[in-house]
């Protein structure tokens, strides 16, 4: 994820703007205009506003820590060293979508099953060591309800309580492109972008965020002497690199579920990639490669 060649002001104030009402505007409609298509889908729609809306208040996040304007003297440029883990938290999202997207039923089920595994075996770990405990008592009780609740839920066999391994688990980002596909197949379009984003993004903050090898030279290399003559260029590079990234996957996220559902915010959309397209060159890179197709008019 090289940075951009040239520092720039981190004045993105009209571009945000519309991503923010873009993105508010997509909550709105998973809200109140879910299609009736997918109403027995059960937990679906809250899947798509728990991802929109993480992204959402993620990019914000990062618009926050990395602004210019207003002026904020504990506003620190060295606070650059936050944002590539949450520009991984994004990019999660947009796997999630887009692999919810894939067949929306089948990965739903899958997801809430992956759900009730990990909170059964949760509960079998607190329990195991925290079970004597009067104040663990109403969590455990809590979680207790929650498994019980997901077994109806999910129509799962009684038998799952005792061996919730057994269940499927939800794939890892770097599974999913492959995921359900024959290793001497093709992939699909959207599994093709799925793994060049794995490939060339993920992997690098992924690597940045457990501050491994080089990664941690690249997130936090400049902590080792913070009195070099060139660092307040190079932290400005940094996180106006990731303030690029973070609007480049919430446009991304924003234009997987637009293509899908026809909300009737394309227009929007390609508004904002062509203002982004200029001077933010990541979201150049992924508009060419994905989303000028997909957002034909």
């Amino acid at each position: 994820m090289p940075p951009p060649k040239k520092p720039r002001s981190l004045d993105f104030k009209r571009p945000f703007g519309i991503l923010d009402k873009a993105l508010t505007k997509l909550g709105y409609k998973i809200e109140r205009e879910w299609p009736q298509r997918y109403w027995q889908v059960q937990g679906a729609r809250e899947l798509f506003l728990i991802n929109t809306r993480t992204a959402h208040l993620t990019c914000r996040s990062i618009l926050y820590l990395a602004a210019d304007k207003p002026y904020d003297a504990n506003r620190l440029l060295q606070f650059c060293v936050a944002l590539r883990p949450l520009n991984r938290a994004m990019l999660d999202n947009l796997f999630n979508v887009m692999f919810l997207l894939d067949d929306v039923p089948a990965r739903c089920e899958l997801f809430y099953e992956s759900d009730w595994r990990e909170a059964r075996r949760e509960l079998d770990r607190v329990k195991k060591e925290y079970g004597h405990s009067r104040r663990w008592r109403k969590y455990i009780l809590g979680l207790d309800a929650y498994t019980r609740q997901g077994l109806q839920f999910l129509n799962l066999p009684s038998a799952s309580l005792s061996n919730p391994g057994g269940l499927r688990s939800w794939p890892n980002v770097g599974t999913m492109a492959s995921y359900g596909i024959s290793e001497n197949s093709m992939l699909p379009p959207n599994r093709e972008f799925m793994k060049f984003l794995h490939e060339h993004f993920y992997s690098d903050v992924s690597q940045q965020t457990h501050m491994g090898g080089i990664g941690a030279i690249k997130r936090s290399g400049f902590l080792i002497n913070e009195r070099f003559s060139g660092l307040q260029k190079m932290l400005i590079r940094n996180k106006t690199a990731s303030l690029g990234y973070s609007m480049t996957w919430a446009a991304a996220i924003a234009s997987e579920i637009e293509d899908h559902f026809k909300f009737g915010l394309k227009m929007d959309l390609v508004i904002l990639w062509q203002l982004m397209y200029d001077y933010i060159e990541v979201a150049r890179e992924i508009y060419d490669k994905r989303y000028k197709a997909l957002l034909t008019l």
